[in-house]
C-alpha cells in the first residue's frame, strides 16, 4: 500500500476527491477516518456510492485502528488516500502510531456556537484545532492548504498560526 496523500475534509468523499484528487493522483483506495460515519450504515452507503470505477476499495475506520489497518495491508500495492473527517482524528491516529510526512488541510467549516479563525478559504479552524495543528506542526509535519491539484499549495505557519505569507485571518 502507498499513501498516497492524507487530507482533512470535513465533506469527506465528495466532488473536489473525486473529480480532482482521486483522478490527478491515481488513487485505487480510500480510507475514511471518521468515528461518527463509521457508526451510520446509511453515510457510508451514501460515499461509497460517490466512488468512482478505479478506486477498487473504500473502508471506512475508527482513528485508533488505523495504524493497524494500515499494518495489516503491506502486501497491497494500492495507492491510498486517507480522508479524516477532522483534526482530531487525525491527533487520535498519529497518538496510536501512524506516521504521516504530509497532511493537505482541504475543506473544514465552522462548526455552529464555536468560534473560529479562517485560515485558508475552505479551512476555519477552533481554537482546539489551532492547538492541534501547532503541535502537528512542531512535531514536523508538513502540513499545507491545498483544495484541488490546480491550486498553488499554501504552507501552514505555526508560529502565527496563518498561511505562510499572510496576515492572520478570521472569519
Amino acid at each position: 500500500m502507498t499513501l498516497t496523500m492524507a487530507r482533512v475534509d470535513q465533506k469527506l468523499i465528495h466532488g473536489q476527491v473525486i473529480a480532482a484528487w482521486v483522478p490527478h493522483l491515481g488513487i485505487e483506495e480510500i480510507i475514511v477516518v471518521d468515528e461518527d460515519v463509521l457508526s451510520d450504515a446509511l453515510t457510508q452507503s451514501i460515499l461509497t456510492a460517490a466512488v468512482p470505477p478505479q478506486v477498487r476499495q473504500t473502508c471506512f475506520a475508527a482513528p485508533a485502528d488505523l495504524p493497524k489497518i494500515l499494518q495489516s495491508r503491506p502486501h497491497a500495492n494500492r495507492r491510498l488516500l486517507l480522508l479524516f473527517g477532522d483534526l482530531s482524528a487525525v491527533k487520535a491516529a498519529l497518538d496510536q502510531g501512524l506516521r504521516l510526512e504530509n497532511l493537505n488541510l482541504g475543506n473544514q467549516a465552522c462548526q455552529p456556537n464555536a468560534e473560529c479563525r479562517k485560515l485558508s478559504s475552505c479551512f476555519f479552524a477552533s481554537s482546539s484545532d489551532l492547538a492541534i495543528l501547532d503541535s502537528l506542526a512542531r512535531a514536523g509535519l508538513n502540513l499545507f492548504f491545498q483544495s484541488v491539484p490546480g491550486d498553488r499549495p499554501i504552507p501552514f505557519c505555526p508560529a502565527d498560526l496563518t498561511p505562510s505569507g499572510g496576515r492572520p485571518r478570521t472569519a
